[in-house]
């Protein structure tokens, strides 16, 4: 079966505990935390993927792991069903998946700016606002820095692309001159 509908399914089945819990947020970036810190390179996804490692060692790590990051209840045990199911390997994946179910349910969307020059908090600010009041959502934004750009921005909102920058309409110039 396909590695992305399995990580669908497993971030749908801990996205339901969390909204029963009343906890999505919290639940999101856990998985999150821990998707980013256990599952950093090839030689970890490999460890956890690997059937001749013993669960009772994986268990074991994991154990260190939750004791570490205060996890318990039913994130731990839903960490353990990955282990014992063998799917902890497609940590990274429901991670990503469990985002995108999570901020559609908070209203949440994530927003990259990219800019030629760094760009200052007052300014990201000012995006920001514009773009809670386009969408009404709450944006999350990151920056970029992006030096082919010449000057002006480039603001993506999942698949929506608002482009102010000189590129973009030196290109659009371009098309424009090209139809006459």
């Amino acid at each position: 079966m396909d590695k992305g509908i399995i990580a669908k399914r497993y971030a749908k089945a801990i996205f339901d505990i969390a909204l029963s819990e009343g906890d999505v947020k919290g639940y999101r970036d856990k998985i999150g935390f821990l998707a980013d810190s256990i599952m950093f390179g090839k030689e970890s996804v490999r460890y956890w993927a690997d059937p001749l490692i013993a669960a009772g060692e994986r268990h074991a790590i994991l154990d260190g792991i939750c004791a570490k990051a205060a996890i318990d209840g039913n994130l731990k045990s839903y960490l353990y069903l990955l282990v014992d199911k063998r799917r902890f390997s497609l940590l990274r994946e429901i991670s990503r998946e469990l985002h995108m179910l999570a901020s559609d349910h908070l209203r949440e969307s994530d927003a990259v700016v990219s800019s030629a020059l760094e760009i200052s908090n007052e300014q990201i600010g000012a995006i920001k606002s514009a773009l809670e009041k386009t969408t009404g959502r709450k944006i999350n934004v990151r920056t970029e820095k992006d030096p082919l750009l010449i000057g002006g921005i480039i603001v993506r909102v999942g698949d929506v692309v608002y482009d102010g920058s000189i590129k973009g309409r030196l290109g659009r110039m371009e098309t424009d001159m090209a139809g006459l």
